[in-house]
């Protein structure tokens, strides 16, 4: 046993040094980034087979009468960190968070109409340069071997695509995509304690997720991650200045065109089987999901502020993220 468990680390060590700059699973030359996602969702969020679909409108909290925001503000607190400000009749509040959540955030619920796409899906069609590019592998793979990406237009080759992408692919390989680096220095930060500290954390995350699919009496064919049933809220306290956004997608096993009740159950009661595989991944991808929520509540109620807070948004550092359109299963 504990030969096995020292081999695992090693191997998730290995995978930790090399994703940082690999990043996705053998994306082969001349892979290019990813296509926009064409295809639309119907019927609910949570049945839709695959990928990932956020499109939740988050409500001010019950008993908030600070919540009656007027006025929104976004700016840069430093290169890497924005903050949003909303101020009411009585005080002013703000929420932080990473510069590229706020700006791929704006930009992507801007550009959202009545038609629901996914915002992440790894079975586009295949296409005739996809075909072309994995002729030219020399080894001997077929196109079904890989993955053929779409993402919301407006998250191609973005941070936050580059992380709702990598959520995705978690439960295909979760002992590959738990040493998955979204900073790209995370792997060397800390030096080999560190790293042995981050491996060790890893094994234990997928060993815990792998006890709990034992556990299950059927195997699922497809799971997506959705904001169907989140409750998103907005808080504003006038005490400590501070805007909070609470709720989270959660994920939904299916079992051909039916919920596998047992694996979406015991999962959203204990997410953090999941998230634990990449806290890093998940924390931004479930920080990201809240702004889009509060940013569509601003568009939907106050066309004014929400032309300001755009405009404030673009005005943010683009973000860059690796978002390739083939990956290997």
């Amino acid at each position: 046993m504990k030969m096995t468990s020292r081999i695992l680390t090693a191997a998730l060590i290995s995978l930790l040094q090399t994703t940082a700059s690999a990043q996705f699973k053998n994306v082969p030359p001349g892979s290019g980034d990813a296509m926009a996602t064409a295809q639309a969702i119907e019927g609910p969020l949570e049945l839709a087979s695959g990928g990932i679909a956020i499109r939740g409108v988050a409500r001010p909290a019950d008993n908030c009468p600070a919540c009656d925001v007027r006025l929104l503000s976004v700016e840069a607190l430093t290169n890497e960190t924005a903050t949003i400000t909303v101020q009411n009749d009585t005080c002013s509040a703000s929420y932080s968070a990473e510069s590229s959540i706020v700006r791929d955030a704006a930009v992507l619920v801007d550009s959202e109409s009545d038609e629901v796409l996914r915002n992440v899906n790894l079975l586009g069609n295949m296409t005739s340069q996809d075909r072309s590019v994995l002729a030219a592998i020399a080894a001997a793979k077929r196109p079904r071997d890989y993955w053929r990406v779409e993402l919301s237009g407006p998250l191609v080759g973005t941070r936050s695509g580059e992380a709702l992408l990598a959520l995705d692919l978690m439960l295909s390989d979760p002992q590959f995509y738990s040493g998955f680096a979204l900073d790209r220095q995370a792997d060397t930060v800390g030096g080999a304690v560190a790293q042995d500290e981050r491996a060790e954390d890893a094994r234990k995350a997928v060993e815990m997720y792998e006890a709990a699919t034992r556990q299950m009496r059927r195997g699922y064919t497809g799971y997506n991650w959705s904001d169907q049933d989140a409750d998103f809220r907005f808080t504003v306290s006038c005490d400590s200045g501070e805007l909070g956004l609470t709720g989270r997608p959660g994920f939904t096993f299916l079992r051909r065109s039916e919920e596998l009740e047992e694996w979406s159950s015991y999962f959203n009661a204990n997410y953090t089987v999941i998230e634990d595989l990449n806290p890093q991944v998940f924390a931004y991808s479930v920080s990201f999901s809240r702004v889009a929520a509060f940013f569509r509540f601003v568009r939907d109620n106050d066309r004014a502020s929400w032309q300001r807070v755009m405009a404030m948004s673009t005005d943010l550092p683009e973000s860059t993220g690796r978002t390739p359109r083939l990956i290997e299963r």
